[in-house]
């Protein structure tokens, strides 16, 4: 019923991780400017149904990049 103590120790810091990162990624998306509602709304559901691999998604074509 329960799982290894070995499993646990891979399990735990990676769910940690995903769910990190897709909470990074909805407060950047609330906090965006130059996103319009649709956009903001369109990553929201991906990031959030797609969770990890609609992260990566975001981080690597949606996250604004701030140039000085």
């Amino acid at each position: 019923m329960f799982l290894p103590i070995e499993v646990m120790m891979w399990v735990i810091p990676l769910l940690i991780f995903q769910i990190s990162l897709i909470i990074l990624c909805l407060i950047n998306i609330v906090k965006s400017k130059e996103k319009s509602t649709g956009n903001k709304i369109g990553w929201s559901v991906i990031i959030i149904c797609i969770t990890l691999i609609g992260a990566i998604l975001y981080y690597f074509l949606g996250w604004e990049k701030k140039v000085k």
